[in-house]
Parts: C-alpha cells; structure tokens; sequence
C-alpha cells in the first residue's frame, strides 16, 4: 500500500482511480488503500472476491464518512477504528448494515459499538 502511495508522489498525481483484481489478492488491497487514503482515491473499482462480507476494514483512525461509504460499496460486514467515527459515518453505517466499532483501545480490548444501533432499557 505504501509503495501505491509513494509511486502516486514520485508522479506528482494527487488523486487516482484505484483497481484491484480479486485473482491475485489486489481487491482487498485497493480497499484498503481507498480507505486509508479516501483524499487521493478518485474512484474504487474491485474485481472478484467481493462483496466482502465476511471482512472487516481496520483503520488506524478516526471513521470517517469516505470509509464507510467505501466499506459499504466493497460490502465489507465491518468497520473498525480506534478511534471515533463522525457523525455521518455512523447514519451511513446504520444504513447500510454494517457494524461500526470505534474506540477500540487498550489489552484486553475495549470497544464502543455505533452501529447496528443498540436499544436502550
């Protein structure tokens, strides 16, 4: 993924479109990397291996709208961050059906669930 982003840099090309071919593992390398870099991804186009939703997308950060919305067009069942997902992020994730974790920290982990929405007594 960091050698997508420094040939992106070496070129000068800010945004690109991203492709990733499920035969030999590239789909969910693209995801990832449109996830992570949702500013410099243009566009995501997957083949094979998806929907993904038996996946989960695991960002380093806070869950923003990009990420879900992305998530959600790869089908992936989850998105987890460690830290807080936006307000958008979570009406997207609620929406679509995928389960949305922020917050997760710590050993043993702990977690706040956003999404699917939990009912209170």
């Amino acid at each position: 993924m960091d050698d997508v982003r420094a040939v992106m840099d070496a070129s000068g090309t800010g945004r690109a479109a991203v492709f990733g071919w499920g035969g030999t593992g590239g789909a969910p390398l693209a995801a990832l990397f449109a996830a992570s870099y949702p500013d410099r991804t243009s566009a995501l186009l997957l083949d094979g291996q998806l929907p993904a939703t038996d996946l989960g997308l695991y960002i380093s950060g806070r869950a923003g709208f990009e990420i879900v919305q992305k998530a959600w067009a790869a089908g992936f069942g989850a998105v987890v961050a460690v830290s807080a997902p936006s307000a958008l992020a979570v009406e997207a994730a609620r929406r679509a059906g995928i389960t949305l974790v922020g917050f997760v920290r710590g050993d043993p982990p702990v977690a706040n669930v956003y999404s699917p929405e939990v009912p209170t007594a």
